[in-house]
């Protein structure tokens, strides 16, 4: 599984990004309509060095107001995001917003 680029697990129920830490080489990660409903799993993610394309539409977690700007925060790395590419201005909000406060 440490070559794997890519990842596409939509519609499976999926609750936890837990255990995705020997993924390294992932560079894609499709997650859409699962049961993610707490924003804070995105930080599990931080472990994925190489993710540049995520997709979580459809979770629950989506809904949370600031679900955007603290993805791109937490997952720096990050070029797109719901099939929304990711750019300067964007990112520029993200930290502004999510620097200095405390988030794990």
């Amino acid at each position: 599984l440490t070559n794997l680029s890519q990842l596409a697990v939509e519609d499976n129920m999926i609750s936890h990004l837990t255990g995705l830490t020997k993924l390294t080489s992932l560079l894609e990660l499709y997650l859409g309509t699962n049961r993610l409903d707490n924003l804070k799993e995105v930080n599990n993610l931080r472990t994925v060095p190489r993710l540049i394309i995520l997709d979580l539409s459809g979770n629950p977690l989506c809904k949370d107001k600031d679900y955007r700007l603290y993805s791109i925060y937490h997952l720096k790395k990050l070029k797109v995001l719901d099939g929304v590419s990711i750019d300067t201005q964007e990112s520029l909000k993200a930290k502004e917003t999510f620097t200095g406060k405390m988030s794990p």
